[in-house]
């Protein structure tokens, strides 16, 4: 009597212990499906990544900007408005609501005197102009191991990049307030990040580093735009 019941007992142990197994193996990825049977892991893994991948075949246009519409933690009797700006060296570019680039140049900062001493003028709310397109976002680059003058950066709203060195607005004489151009080879971008970067020598040793700007795209991979602007 006693050995049929622990015949029995392990019979519905081994069951159990193949239902566990093959419960778990329903559930791997990548199993084959047999035929008149559905994956419903695989399905919803298909759906989201064809989702994903649809939304990276969109425009650019609407990616940038900030909607009031969407807060979901906010404070009560405020109004929230979209204030897109950088400011730098005593260097301010604003993005006004009409999609117009405005410079203002405070002289007696300290890191500005320290960098343009022969350029005292103060310039408040100049124009800059020249652009291919509408601005996205703006921000300040700094390249190198020392305080040199910033390269300013203009995100269009295609994903192209645009720049005006600061150098060259503050002690030009001619088109100062005017765009220098596209960045070659850049699109699909979405935003920056300021990197440190160092230098080996031939035994793998660090020795130093310095300042770059990455221009990175919507699909994560960066731009060393040290190397790319002139």
């Amino acid at each position: 009597m006693m050995k049929n019941i622990i015949i029995i007992i392990e019979t519905i142990c081994i069951i159990g212990l193949v239902v566990v197994c093959m419960n778990f193996y329903n559930r791997l990825p990548g199993k084959v499906v047999q035929s008149g049977e559905e994956n419903d892991v695989n399905s919803q893994e298909v759906t989201q990544a064809k989702k994903a991948t649809d939304n990276i075949d969109n425009t650019l246009e609407g990616t940038y900007g900030f909607d009031a519409n969407k807060m979901k933690t906010k404070t009560e009797n405020t109004i929230y408005e979209d204030v897109r700006y950088d400011s730098i060296e005593g260097i301010t570019v604003i993005l006004e609501k009409d999609g117009k680039a405005m410079v203002s140049v405070m002289p007696d900062n300290e890191i500005y005197q320290s960098l343009y001493s022969d350029t005292k003028a103060e310039v408040q709310n100049e124009e800059l102009t020249g652009f291919d397109g509408k601005i996205a976002s703006v921000y300040f680059a700094y390249f190198g191991n020392g305080i040199e003058p910033a390269k300013i950066l203009f995100l269009m709203e295609d994903g192209t990049v645009e720049y005006i060195n600061s150098e060259n607005m503050i002690k030009g004489k001619d088109k100062k307030y005017v765009s220098e151009g596209k960045i070659k080879d850049l699109s699909n971008i979405v935003r920056f990040e300021r990197v440190a970067i160092g230098f080996e020598n031939e035994n793998g040793e660090r020795e130093g580093g310095s300042l770059t700007t990455v221009a990175i795209d919507k699909d994560g991979y960066g731009y060393d735009l040290e190397q790319l602007i002139n």
